[in-house]
């Protein structure tokens, strides 16, 4: 069972390109400038790690031969991992040669050593993979992990668009004409997408907080901190939160956030054992009064979120359509005949709301 309810909130703006997918603004959206007046000079790629790169980093003492042995003892698809790495590479250098042809200065790094200096000198971050890069990539484009005051714009490419989706990446047509999208990018020629994104703070009890950690990779790194105090709550806040410090974690969401971990995929909260009950105490758009909930956990979306984890949960069939059609005579005494894939897709597009809106969508597991 879910509960959904739409919150109200001020917010911190992704500003991007409509004619490419997202780029982000890493302050808010008062002072944009025009897109004629944006100057490209400096291209920060960062690219995806595959799966085969990953292998290597975790068998750094075996050689070629030896890491294709133990791939291929264990059942992996060896051929099709290393075909989809070469796939990946083949379009990093072709995006990489565009904006050197355009006469960028061009830095490349992948997705594990983002930091800030990298981020200072680039006039654009450009991740080169599927959604999972760009919200990285996007994730360290913001005010307080970066620790910089003007606007980083990111745009996506996606290296596999036959096998990827890539919502937030360019429209497909740009994975076959990367050449088109540089250029219409060094001309200024598109226009600025807003993106709301979520700002999570940790309140402690105790006078102490955890230590934050940041997964990527699929290794634990110690999240970079640098400039991110532990502060004391304000006395009106204290009763009210039962709570002393706070933090704000150094990652704002576009879509969704998992909350206390890596903040760019979902807010999700909840205990790290899935199987245990979380208690949750809710205040909602600022409210006095908490509520008191037993759950699975709690999910927070943005409007670039709403086509992920908000629509695969709430979604309805075109069979849960029929099921209600069948019911629903016995309480209007007339059997109702219509098209039952419209209803459902009417519903379902109902669930989605735009990625600038200033709301957030929260909606509860119960059990």
């Amino acid at each position: 069972m879910l509960l959904r309810q739409k919150l109200r909130f001020l917010s911190e703006a992704f500003i991007g390109c409509k004619k490419y997918g997202t780029v982000a603004a890493a302050s808010t959206i008062a002072h944009e400038p025009s897109a004629k007046s944006f100057k490209l000079q400096k291209a920060l790629i960062v690219t995806k790690l595959s799966r085969y790169e990953y292998e290597e980093s975790r068998n750094r003492d075996l050689n070629t031969e030896q890491l294709e042995k133990k791939l291929r003892t264990r059942g992996t698809d060896y051929d099709g991992l290393v075909y989809l790495h070469n796939l990946h590479k083949k379009f990093e250098m072709r995006v990489i040669k565009s904006f050197q042809d355009s006469g960028c200065d061009v830095k490349v790094i992948n997705r594990t050593v983002v930091n800030k200096e990298l981020l200072s000198w680039a006039d654009i971050i450009i991740p080169i993979g599927g959604d999972g890069t760009f919200l990285l990539a996007a994730g360290r484009a913001n005010p307080l992990f970066s620790q910089i005051h003007h606007k980083i714009p990111v745009v996506g490419f996606n290296s596999d668009p036959k096998r990827s989706e890539g919502r937030l990446m360019l429209p497909k047509h740009y994975s076959n004409n990367p050449e088109d999208a540089v250029k219409q990018i060094k001309c200024g020629d598109f226009d600025w997408m807003h993106r709301s994104r979520i700002r999570t703070t940790l309140l402690g009890n105790n006078g102490k907080l955890p230590e934050s950690i940041d997964l990527h990779g699929h290794a634990v790194a110690r999240m970079d901190k640098e400039k991110i105090f532990t502060e004391d709550l304000e006395s009106s806040l204290r009763k009210k939160y039962d709570a002393k410090v706070r933090q704000v974690l150094p990652y704002l969401a576009l879509n969704e956030t998992l909350a206390c971990s890596f903040l760019l995929t979902k807010v999700f909260i909840g205990e790290a054992l899935s199987a245990r009950v979380s208690h949750l105490q809710l205040a909602l758009d600022q409210s006095d009064s908490l509520n008191k909930t037993k759950c699975s956990g709690l999910c927070v979306s943005t409007g670039t979120g709403s086509t992920s984890w908000h629509t695969s949960i709430n979604r309805i069939t075109s069979e849960d359509v029929k099921d209600l059609l069948d019911i629903l005579p016995g309480y209007f005494g007339k059997q109702l005949d219509t098209n039952l894939d419209k209803i459902a897709d009417q519903f379902n597009d109902r669930l989605l709301f735009p990625p600038g809106e200033f709301f957030v969508l929260l909606f509860l597991f119960l059990i």
